[in-house]
């Protein structure tokens, strides 16, 4: 729901999982299967330990101060992050075990005010464009 910085590919894994999972949603609604997509925030684990001694190898000269920046700041909070893992996986099978379960449930209060930040902010773009988005419509066309 929201890219880190540094980490494009994880980031586009990611929101190719939430466009995935929103089609299977869909897909399979009619056979009675509910899909429930999980946006886990910052949690406190040591996800990050494991390469805190390895050096930032960027062949493209220009990221490697943005990139050993983005991994001294992951090393550095690596495990005072403010989730609780406990506390998520209790959120996730209670809302698997609700009665019509949410479409995403998003986890931790940074990943929960990035999201909403950013999807404001998409909105209010998308809606400052809104005749330029009708506009390239054929004037005969339509509308869904």
């Amino acid at each position: 729901m929201t890219g880190t910085v540094g980490f494009g590919y994880y980031s586009a894994a990611k929101f190719g999982i939430e466009g995935i999972t929103h089609v299977l949603r869909e897909e399979v609604a009619a056979l009675g299967i509910q899909v429930l997509a999980v946006a886990p925030g910052a949690f406190r684990t040591r996800a990050y330990a494991g390469f805190a001694d390895e050096p930032v190898t960027e062949s493209i000269e220009d990221y490697q101060p943005m990139l050993e920046s983005v991994r001294e700041f992951m090393v550095a909070r690596d495990g005072a992050r403010p989730g609780d893992p406990y506390a998520a996986v209790r959120a996730v099978i209670a809302a698997i075990d609700e009665e019509k379960p949410p479409r995403q449930l998003v986890l931790g209060s940074a990943g929960y005010d990035a999201v909403v930040e950013r999807i404001e902010g998409m909105l209010a773009d998308i809606r400052a464009r809104e005749d330029v988005s009708r506009g390239v419509d054929f004037p005969d066309a339509p509308v869904n």
